[in-house]
């Protein structure tokens, strides 16, 4: 029988054991990444944020304080620039890795080496919170749950000043603080601890204070979402359950149920949990509750960026209910064959969510690149992609990238050589960028076609093609695409009128699709 009471010089070998795994993970995660960029959220941290101002850290973002991971993406855009996205991505590995050897150091003390082996693996294979591991905004999630797992290791070891900084850090991050603060406020009260309230009253108290100046009124509860939050919050209490081990929410449901079933069990038995499990169990209610309260009607209950702090307080949850019980040698090969499960379950998801941020990475360099190549003589206010990178406006960038020397844009060359996805986004940009029309001084030049419904493709010279007559002219480009499904834009014409693209350092010429709208209209040159 194994219970716990190894040797320190076994222990320390779990714990190297926990290491390696968390190291392996995060190599693997790192190359899962590969061609990932700067996307979504990212941008607002990037280009919104960039004086050293008060307001710049304060902000909040989507109702969540995030003094830290602002402070973290200005420090790197400073030091590293944009030009590789890697350093950035780097961030939530490198907490994933220690959430796991956390999770391994508080299952430890409780089950012994190799069951907190089996716990930090199960952490470290997560692939169904997929979000959190390949999206470096995340960081901000990952370090709320990073520092409240240390506090919690710093309270089983009586370092209560070190509780405070990390639930301080915690809070810091993102929202998520929140439910460690009033679990290791639960946790104290059931070990009437009172003298120790301080611990969590801090970082709740410089919570209070941001709200007041600045989170009060960013709140988007309303009667509705409130009215879906106690279902909400269970269908992503049992999506975390089943992401613990691999599953879908449908297993996840099942095994709720059970572990609901063995928590009565445990606490009719003993007629008291330890204050340990009263502090997770508050951390968990109170986390999904406020997520519901807030997101309910905005955000699918199984978003893999909900799932990391519930799954690890429900792994935690179990270690406390085994706490002190005997497991064989055989219950501990089913938990390592378990963690290979969960990473085999868990794999499609990762892979997945990767791929998609490579397509949405790739499709939001190319349009850069266009932004680029047309330079700051363009529309400043210009939207560069309302999908993948809603923030993301043309002045912004183009000022960034000047201040900093670097770009995570496509080059002229790349963008020759990029998928045709990304090269037809180029010229969506550019033809909404890029196409100039004018009055034309003097007549119009010879070589005129009328144009028809049938459209005409020309090629543009340096100083543009020529639509006279009077009506209007759809007109559709393409430069670096193989072919044109760009939307049409409307020209005006009355007279004659130049139809040109501003110049650039690209040699690639534009070709236009030109045919009639309405009225009599020519094509000349």
């Amino acid at each position: 029988m194994l219970d716990g009471s190894a040797p320190a010089s076994r222990d320390r070998r779990w714990t190297i054991a926990a290491v390696a795994f968390a190291l392996l993970a995060a190599v693997g995660l790192m190359y899962m990444g590969r061609g990932i960029g700067f996307w979504y959220d990212e941008w607002s941290f990037l280009l919104t944020r960039r004086g050293w101002t008060a307001d710049a850290f304060l902000q909040p973002h989507n109702e969540h304080i995030v003094v830290l991971p602002v402070l973290v993406y200005k420090l790197l855009f400073e030091t590293v620039g944009l030009s590789s996205h890697w350093p950035y991505r780097m961030l939530p590995v490198i907490l994933h890795a220690a959430i796991g050897v956390t999770v391994f150091l508080l299952a430890r003390s409780r089950v012994g080496g190799p069951a907190a082996l089996v716990a930090a693996g199960l952490v470290l294979v997560m692939g169904r919170t997929a979000q959190n591991l390949l999206w470096a905004f995340q960081i901000g999630f990952l370090g709320s749950v990073l520092g409240g797992l240390l506090a919690m290791l710093a309270i089983d070891r009586g370092r209560q000043v070190a509780a405070c900084i990390a639930l301080v850090a915690a809070m810091l991050c993102s929202g998520l603080g929140i439910p460690f603060a009033l679990g290791i406020t639960a946790e104290q009260l059931a070990g009437r601890r009172y003298r120790s309230l301080w611990v969590p009253a801090v970082p709740l108290g410089i919570y209070a204070v941001w709200w007041l100046g600045y989170g009060r009124g960013t709140s988007h509860i309303t009667a509705d979402s409130a009215s879906q939050a106690a279902e909400w919050a269970t269908n992503t209490a049992a999506a975390a359950a089943g992401s613990l081990v691999g599953l879908t929410i449908d297993w996840g449901r099942v095994l709720l149920v059970l572990l609901v079933a063995a928590l009565i069990i445990h606490v009719v038995r003993q007629q008291r949990g330890t204050p340990r499990l009263a502090g997770l169990i508050v951390a968990a209610v109170s986390f999904w509750g406020l997520s519901g309260v807030l997101r309910s009607l905005t955000v699918d209950p199984s978003t893999s960026r909900y799932l990391t702090l519930g799954s690890i307080v429900i792994l935690l949850v179990v270690v406390e209910l085994l706490r002190g019980v005997p497991l064989t040698a055989r219950a501990l090969v089913a938990g390592g064959l378990l963690v290979v499960f969960a990473g085999l379950c868990s794999l499609p998801a990762l892979r997945g969510y990767a791929k998609e941020q490579r397509v949405w990475s790739g499709l939001v360099e190319a349009e850069l690149g266009a932004v680029q190549l047309r330079g700051p003589g363009g529309p400043r206010t210009f939207p560069v992609d309302q999908t993948y990178a809603p923030q993301l406006q043309a002045g912004p960038f183009l000022d960034a990238i000047r201040d900093e020397g670097s770009s995570p844009a496509d080059t002229p060359s790349e963008l020759a050589h990029a998928f045709n996805a990304e090269r037809r986004q180029a010229d969506r940009v550019l033809q909404s960028i890029a196409l100039i029309t004018a009055p034309a001084t003097g007549t119009a030049p010879g070589n005129c076609v009328r144009l028809t419904a049938s459209p005409v493709e020309r090629t543009v010279p340096a100083g543009g093609l020529v639509l006279d007559g009077r009506g209007h002219a759809a007109v559709q480009m393409r430069r670096f695409a193989d072919d044109i499904v760009n939307p049409v834009t409307r020209v005006t014409v009355a007279g004659p009128t130049v139809l040109r693209f501003a110049p650039d350092r690209s040699p690639v010429p534009y070709r236009v699709r030109v045919s009639a709208g309405d009225g009599v209209v020519r094509l000349c040159g």
